[in-house]
C-alpha cells in the first residue's frame, strides 16, 4: 500500500527507472514475506517477532484443529490453478496464431535490408536478434518467449514508415536486453501466489507501466527527438488527434501511450550522474523502510514441568497460595460497589 501510495502521488515526479526500482522493492518485498520467520532471523527482525504462548490460543466451540486451515488452502489452490489456466490458454492461443516470418514474399528482405534489425540489437544493447515471428490478430510488435524470445509483428507492418518500424522494433529489442520477460514472469508468478490481494494485480500493472517507460527513456536518450516524434504519431493516429493531459481522463481513458508520451514530455532528457546517485539513494532508504517490515507469529510451547517439583511439597503449597490470592481478588473486585 506504501509503494501504491508513492506511485500514485509521486508518479508524474519521478523517474521511470526511479518508479522500476520502486516496484521492484515492492517484488522482493513480496518474496520475504513467503520466507518463514525463522530463516531470517537477525538483530534488525527481533522486534518484530512476536512470541505467542501456545496455551494462549483458544479453539472455538466445535472446530477440529487443522481443518480450517485446509479449506483455506483448497480455496487459495482453487484460484491459483483458475489464474493460471487462464493464462495459460491465452499463452497457447497467442503461440497458436504466431507463424515465422515468410522468406518467399520479400518480407524478410524487407526487414533485413542493410543489416536493420543487426543494428537496431546492438544500438539496444542486444547481442542475438530473437526469432522473428507474425500475428495477424495484433496491432502492435511484442515479444514473448522467457528462454527462447520471439520478435512477434503486427499485420500490415510492411507498410510502416522505416523509423516508426524501427523505433516499434528498437523499442521491443530493448525489453529483451533488458531481462523485462523475466521480470514479468517473477511478477506473474507472485500475482498467481497473491491472487486474492486486489494490489498485486494493481502492482503488477504499474510494474508493466514503469518498464515500457525504462524502455521509451532509453530508445528517447538513444534517438534523440525521433523518438518522441514516433510515439506522438502512434498516439494521434490511434485517436484522431494528441488529447492534453486534462482531456486525457475524461475523453479518452488513460491510455498507456498517453502515458508513456507524458513521461518523456516531462523528463526529455537522460538523467545526470547526480541524478542517478539520487535515485541510487532514495531507493536504498525505501528499502530499508519497506523490506523489514514484517511481524511473525512464533508459537512456544509451555515449558515442561519437572514430576519432581510437582511432588515437592513446598512447590505444591506455593501454587495453593497464589490460586487462593487470586480468587480472594476476583471476590474482592465482584463485590466493590458499582
Amino acid at each position: 500500500m506504501a509503494a501504491c501510495a508513492i506511485d500514485r502521488v509521486g508518479a508524474p515526479r519521478l523517474r521511470p527507472h526511479l518508479r522500476h526500482g520502486l516496484w521492484t522493492l515492492v517484488a522482493v518485498r513480496m518474496l520475504l514475506a513467503l520466507v518463514p520467520p525463522g530463516l531470517l532471523d537477525g538483530p534488525w527482525r527481533g522486534p518484530g517477532l512476536v512470541a505467542i504462548d501456545a496455551g494462549a490460543l483458544p479453539l472455538s466451540g466445535g472446530s477440529l484443529p487443522g481443518l480450517s486451515n485446509w479449506w483455506w488452502l483448497v480455496a487459495w489452490a482453487a484460484g491459483a490453478g483458475l489464474l493460471a489456466a487462464r493464462w495459460t490458454i491465452a499463452g497457447l492461443r497467442a503461440r497458436r496464431r504466431q507463424r515465422p516470418l515468410p522468406l518467399a514474399d520479400g518480407c524478410h528482405d524487407h526487414l533485413e535490408r542493410d543489416g536493420r534489425l543487426d543494428a537496431i540489437a546492438r544500438r539496444v544493447g542486444l547481442r542475438r536478434v530473437p526469432a522473428v515471428y507474425i500475428d495477424a490478430a495484433t496491432d502492435a510488435p511484442y515479444v514473448t518467449g522467457l528462454f527462447k524470445p520471439r520478435l512477434v509483428l503486427p499485420r500490415g507492418w510492411q507498410g510502416w514508415p522505416a523509423d516508426t518500424l524501427n523505433h516499434a522494433l528498437g523499442h521491443e529489442l530493448r525489453h529483451v536486453a533488458r531481462r523485462d520477460l523475466l521480470a514479468e514472469a517473477c511478477w506473474m508468478l507472485l500475482t498467481l501466489i497473491y491472487w486474492f490481494h486486489p494490489l498485486a494485480h494493481a502492482a503488477r500493472r504499474r510494474a508493466h507501466e514503469s518498464r515500457e517507460m525504462c524502455c521509451d527513456a532509453d530508445l528517447a536518450a538513444r534517438c534523440g527527438p525521433a523518438y518522441r516524434a514516433a510515439l506522438l504519431r502512434v498516439v494521434a493516429s490511434t485517436f484522431g488527434e494528441m488529447p492534453s493531459a486534462a482531456e486525457v481522463p475524461g475523453r479518452h481513458g488513460w491510455h498507456p501511450a498517453i502515458a508513456r508520451l507524458h513521461a518523456l514530455n516531462r523528463w526529455p532528457a537522460p538523467a545526470s550522474r547526480r541524478h542517478r546517485v539520487a535515485a541510487g539513494l532514495v531507493l536504498v532508504a525505501l528499502g530499508a523502510v519497506l523490506l523489514p517490515l514484517h511481524v511473525g507469529v512464533v508459537r512456544t510451547e509451555p515449558a515442561a514441568v519437572p514430576v519432581e517439583a510437582l511432588l515437592d511439597p513446598v512447590t505444591r503449597q506455593e501454587r495453593v497460595m497464589g490460586s487462593l490470592h487470586l480468587r480472594y481478588a476476583v471476590l474482592a473486585a465482584a463485590s466493590e460497589p458499582k
